[in-house]
Formats: structure tokens, C-alpha cells, sequence
């Protein structure tokens, strides 16, 4: 009983939740599990089914980016009604019948939203990556099939999202943490047996068919009576999407359009400039930088809904102590990852495997690393000023994408990998003192207006 004691008042102090947790577990996975994902791809696949592999995943983000941040704005509108709301013991919500009918048109309003638009651009995605896969000349067998399987899945698991991003903003976040964790697993299990299997690129297909059978079974048992009550309710008028959503919509559909390209774009253009191998090379940085700044943004990433709620009740200074500590934590999870993650690769590198050419040298991947953590204080001032409704650093993320997308293609071209790593590096680094500004300024203007009305 004392060590239990003991480690819950230490998760206390160390910001920890079960949402963290899990969190952190599903990031953690990518981590753990990336070392036998890249043993298997550099063993059974050939180094150009390498390039396409990830490349795969880098045209199709385009399909998810074409949501145009819309999960994100349905989670803090649910958030702000949520203050309102609850949940019984049988999970059946319960409060004001005002609040329950403006969270049952906000879920309409986010299937609406990806039906129409995850059609669009899933559609588009997959001709597109038609003509980028074949543009190039001894492109392997199969290649457009297991392409179009790919898409279907990611297509299906696209309505998945909105739910999600509802329970994320009611308070489940705990629960819906834990449930992508299950999902990241299997779908790594299920990756490397197809890989095992012999179906190479017929794998990621594989391991999206099964992240959305999970998902849809665990929602489906822990969640029913949660969105019966909310398709039970009849539409009524009271969101307005024109007034109450689309302003802070398209504002975050420009960030989130530009960040793009500071993440999947990368791979992609250095597969055309630089070939396959190289694009390969890649999709292991961008596997590695990934879990670095999601890992330790997750502290402050998984305080959005309490950020919500403080926001609607006006506990600015409750909330200004929860922002502090949790970017606190935050930067002291990063800058304990960034060790062994340095000396596990360099490692590597020193032992000289055959197939070490198969992973990214050291200098660019230390140049996308410094471009990782560059990233995060924006990145959770960000978090924390969108809790607000409102969307501050839709002209910075602007910016920084123009930049990447101009400088990329350039420096990939004529320069290589390298060039590549040293230009997003300095562009993140660039972003750091006026996303520093934008904060303090927006905060004093919002937390002030909210008082006074």
C-alpha cells in the first residue's frame, strides 16, 4: 500500500495521467517496436519496396491533411460543452439538455464534415499517387495495387476520427489513449507478419485494415450508449457552423496544411530528387523524430480538454499553473529522450552492419533531430492558445511551410539529405521568438476580454 502510495504521489508531481500514460505508451511503441519494423523492411524488402513503403505514407498524410484541422476544432467545441455535461456509472450522459443538444449537432457536424471532404481527398490522393508511383521508371510489380488497397483502409479508418475527437473533448481522453495504443500495436503486430508473409508492400494495407476493425469493435462495445444518446436527439439549430466553427476552422486548416509540410512532405520529395534508397532513409528519421516530439508534447497535448474547461468557467489562474507545469515536464521528458536516442543510433553506426546504408547518417539526422526539438515550444503554446477557440499561428505555420516547401525541393535537388536536414533546422529555429511573442501577446488579449464580459 505504501509504494502505491508513493508512485501515485510521484505521478502527481511528474504531471502524470492514465491519458499521458497511454499516450506516451503509444509513442513509446513507435520507439520499441521501430528497431524490428526496420530490421524486417531492410531484410525482406529490397531497398527501392523500402523508399516505397514510406513513401506510401508520406502521399497518403496528403488524405489526412485534407481534413483541414477539423478534428482538432470538434474537440475543443466539445470541450467547452463538456463543462456543462457528465457521464453516469452505465456511461450515459447527463446535464443540461441545452449543452446535450449542442454536443449532438457538433457530432453531425463533424460526420458531415468528413464524409464530404475525406471522399474528396481520399479519391484524389489515390489517383495522384498513381501517377507520382509510376512516374518513375522500374517501379517493382504490384505497386499500384497494394497502393489502392492502402488507400481503401485509410479511407475507412478516416470515419473513425470524429468520434474520437468528440470523446477526446468529453473527457475520455484516458480511455480513447488507451484504445490508440491498442490500435498502434496490433497494427505493428500485423505489419510485421505480413512482411514475414512475403506481401511486401501489401503490407501497410494490412496493418490499416486491422487498426480499423479494432477500433470500430472497442467503440462500438465501450461507447454505444454514449452515441445513442446523441443521434436520439433531433437537430434543432443550436451551432451554427458558419458563426461558431468555420472561423476558427479555416484558420487551423492553413496550419495544419503548412505543417505538412515540415512532416510528410520531406519524404516524398527527396524520393523523386534522390531516389528511393535515400526516401527510405527518411522514413526512419522521420519514425524517430516523430516519437521525440510526440512523447514528451504529450504532457501538455493531453491538458487540452482541462485547458477547455478552465477556459469556459474563467480559472485563468488555475489554468496558467497547469500550462507552466506541464511545459516544464515537457521539456524535461525531451531532453531525456534526446541521450539515449543519440547514443542508441550512434551505436549502430559504430558496429557497421551490412546493411547500415539502409539507415540515415548521423549528420542529417542529428540536423532533423535539432529540428524536432525546436519544434515543441511552439508547438505547446500552441496547444495551450487553441484551447481558446481561437487559431494564433495561422501566419507562422504559414511561413514556416512556404519555407520548407520552397527550400526543400531545392536543397534536395542540388545539395541531398543533408541540405535538407540543416534547412529545417534553421526554419525551426526561426519560428521559436516570434511563436514566444504571438503567445504572451494573445494570451493577455483573450484572458482579459473573457474577464470584462
Amino acid at each position: 500500500m505504501g509504494l502505491k502510495q508513493n508512485v501515485k504521489e510521484l505521478a502527481i508531481k511528474a504531471g502524470v495521467n492514465r491519458a499521458i500514460v497511454f499516450a506516451v505508451l503509444t509513442y513509446s511503441w513507435s520507439i520499441l517496436a521501430g528497431p524490428l519494423s526496420i530490421f524486417l523492411i531492410i531484410t525482406y524488402l529490397t531497398p527501392p519496396e523500402q523508399g516505397y513503403y514510406y513513401t506510401f505514407y508520406g502521399v497518403l498524410a496528403l488524405a489526412n491533411l485534407l481534413e483541414l484541422g477539423a478534428g482538432s476544432v470538434f474537440q475543443l467545441m466539445a470541450g467547452h460543452i463538456w463543462a456543462k455535461l457528465g457521464l453516469n456509472e452505465e456511461g450515459v450522459i447527463i446535464g443540461e439538455e441545452q449543452g446535450r443538444g449542442e454536443l449532438a449537432e457538433v457530432l453531425r457536424i463533424a460526420y458531415k464534415w468528413f464524409f464530404w471532404v475525406g471522399s474528396a481527398a481520399f479519391f484524389s490522393v489515390a489517383a495522384g499517387g498513381l501517377i507520382f508511383f509510376n512516374s518513375k521508371a522500374g517501379t517493382p510489380g504490384g505497386v499500384t495495387s497494394a497502393w489502392l488497397a492502402f488507400c481503401l483502409m485509410g479511407y475507412l479508418n478516416f470515419f473513425v476520427t470524429p468520434a474520437l475527437y468528440i470523446l477526446d473533448g468529453c473527457g475520455q481522453l484516458h480511455a480513447t489513449s488507451k484504445y490508440r495504443l491498442v490500435q498502434a500495436a496490433a497494427g505493428s503486430v500485423v505489419t510485421w507478419a505480413a512482411i514475414l508473409s512475403g506481401v511486401g508492400l501489401w503490407a501497410p494495407a494490412a496493418a490499416s485494415a486491422a487498426s480499423f476493425a479494432i477500433m470500430v469493435s472497442i467503440l462500438f462495445a465501450k461507447y454505444r450508449k454514449f452515441f445513442d444518446v446523441l443521434l436520439r436527439i433531433k437537430p434543432r439549430g443550436l451551432i451554427d457552423w458558419r458563426t461558431k466553427i468555420w472561423p476558427l476552422q479555416w484558420r487551423l486548416a492553413v496550419s495544419v496544411a503548412s505543417s505538412y509540410f515540415t512532416t510528410a512532405f520531406v519524404t516524398p520529395v527527396l524520393f523523386y530528387f534522390c531516389g528511393p534508397v535515400v526516401a527510405g532513409q527518411m522514413g526512419v528519421i522521420g519514425t524517430i523524430t516523430t516519437a521525440m516530439v510526440n512523447i514528451p508534447l504529450n504532457w501538455v497535448r493531453c491538458r487540452i480538454p482541462e485547458f477547455s474547461w478552465l477556459i469556459a468557467k474563467k480559472r485563468f489562474e488555475e489554468l496558467d499553473k497547469l500550462f507552466r507545469r506541464a511545459f516544464g515536464q515537457m521539456a524535461l521528458v525531451a531532453l531525456g529522450l534526446l541521450l539515449p536516442v543519440v547514443l542508441l543510433l550512434s551505436g549502430l553506426h559504430y558496429l557497421h552492419y551490412a546493411w547500415i546504408h539502409r539507415l540515415p547518417a548521423s549528420l542529417p539526422l542529428g540536423l532533423f533531430m535539432l529540428a524536432a526539438m525546436f519544434q515543441l515550444p511552439v508547438a505547446a503554446m500552441a496547444c495551450y492558445l487553441r484551447a481558446y477557440r481561437h487559431e494564433p499561428y495561422m501566419y507562422l505555420t504559414l511561413g514556416t511551410g512556404l519555407a520548407y516547401a520552397a527550400l526543400v525541393p531545392l536543397m534536395a535537388r542540388y545539395s541531398g539529405i543533408s541540405a535538407v536536414a540543416a534547412s529545417a533546422a534553421l526554419i525551426s529555429l526561426a519560428a521559436i521568438l516570434p511563436g514566444v511573442k504571438i503567445f504572451f501577446k494573445k494570451r493577455r488579449k483573450w484572458q482579459k476580454a473573457a474577464v470584462t464580459t
